[in-house]
C-alpha cells in the first residue's frame, strides 16, 4: 500500500498494455484525476502523435524509475 501525492501516477500498466486494471485507489481528500485508456490512446496516436509520444515517454520514465528502485532494494 502507498500514499500518493499530487502529480503521482498509478495504474500505468493498464495504459501501456491492454489489460484490466489491478490497482484499487481510495481518496482520503477530494481529488481530480485523468484516466488514460489504452484503446483511446491507440486511436489518438493517429491524430495527436506528438502528445501520445510525450505521454509514452513520461510513462516509460516512471516505470524505469520504479524498476530501478525495486532492483536497488535487492
Amino acid at each position: 500500500m502507498a500514499e500518493l501525492n499530487a502529480g503521482d501516477v498509478f495504474g500505468e500498466v493498464g495504459y501501456i498494455q491492454e489489460i484490466e486494471r489491478t490497482a484499487d485507489v481510495i481518496a482520503t481528500v477530494p481529488v481530480s484525476a485523468l484516466n488514460f485508456d489504452y484503446n483511446r490512446m491507440a486511436k489518438d496516436l493517429k491524430y495527436f502523435p506528438h502528445i501520445v509520444a510525450k505521454l509514452n515517454f513520461n510513462i516509460s520514465s516512471i516505470l524505469g524509475t520504479r524498476l530501478a528502485g525495486l532492483l536497488a532494494q535487492r
